[in-house]
């Protein structure tokens, strides 16, 4: 019956597992991966825009401008990583007047600077409330990009700001993608966003993995099936291995 037990875990997926550690990695680059395809997608929505009617769609940066002397007072500029800085004021946002027009690529830009100056694991709490404000208000002005054009490049643009809207939208309600996004290390998500994540959030990320990236899904499921076998067997190898009903009650509860 021992060796049943857990040969019917090992059907469950626990022989095809790795650690949960690199089950981080591997969910963290799935859900990157995805991100990737549904930024393309908001990518080439505008690149539509652009060549039905032969320019391209202003972000508006009034909404930036305040949240970012926002920021600066609340925050303080030395929380502002000097890169992000730097961009941010080329802008011209703290004089008043806007110096050059910001396309959507150019925010994509910005938002890329943003994330590779997030560092959770050395950065203070301030600075990563800061640069997550600015990440936020350069999603908001994507959205309202276009806002307000007429006939037919407003319907392209429309078309394409929800695009934009569904993909923050998307990342707003799947923590793990958020994560993901932000660039934070994973080592240690499967416990995060799993192990001790709100069951809804994971019904989001299974059904995105699902529709997105079902291999990547098959082999995070297979790892916590692997995760339970060692929990009730104490890490103790096949040969002397012997399954607990006490450890898999614990680890249920």
């Amino acid at each position: 019956q021992n060796r049943a037990l857990l040969s019917r875990l090992d059907d469950f997926g626990a022989a095809k597992g790795q650690s949960i550690t690199n089950s981080g990695f591997t969910l963290s680059n799935a859900l990157s991966q995805s991100d990737e395809v549904a930024a393309q997608r908001v990518r080439d929505a505008y690149a539509a825009y652009r060549q039905s009617t032969g320019r391209n769609i202003d972000v508006p940066l009034t909404g930036l401008a305040q949240d970012y002397a926002r920021v600066l007072r609340d925050f303080g500029k030395e929380q502002i990583p000097g890169g992000v800085r730097n961009n941010l004021n080329s802008l011209g946002l703290l004089g008043g007047k806007q110096m050059k027009v910001t396309t959507i690529d150019d925010a994509e830009r910005l938002i890329k600077v943003i994330n590779n100056n997030y560092d959770p694991s050395k950065q203070s709490k301030g600075t990563l409330n800061a640069l997550d404000e600015l990440r936020r208000s350069l999603n908001n002005a994507i959205n309202e990009a276009g806002a307000n054009l007429p006939g037919q490049a407003g319907a392209a643009a429309r078309e394409a700001r929800k695009i934009a809207q569904e993909r923050f939208q998307t990342i707003d309600s799947i923590p793990a993608l958020k994560d993901a996004v932000r660039g934070k290390e994973p080592d240690k998500w499967v416990t995060k966003h799993i192990l001790q994540g709100n069951v809804n959030e994971i019904d989001k990320m299974q059904k995105y993995l699902q529709a997105n990236n079902p291999e990547a899904l098959a082999q995070v499921q297979n790892d916590i099936i692997k995760h339970i076998k060692n929990r009730v067997t104490k890490n103790v190898s096949d040969e002397n291995a012997e399954f607990s009903q006490a450890g898999l009650k614990e680890f249920v509860t």
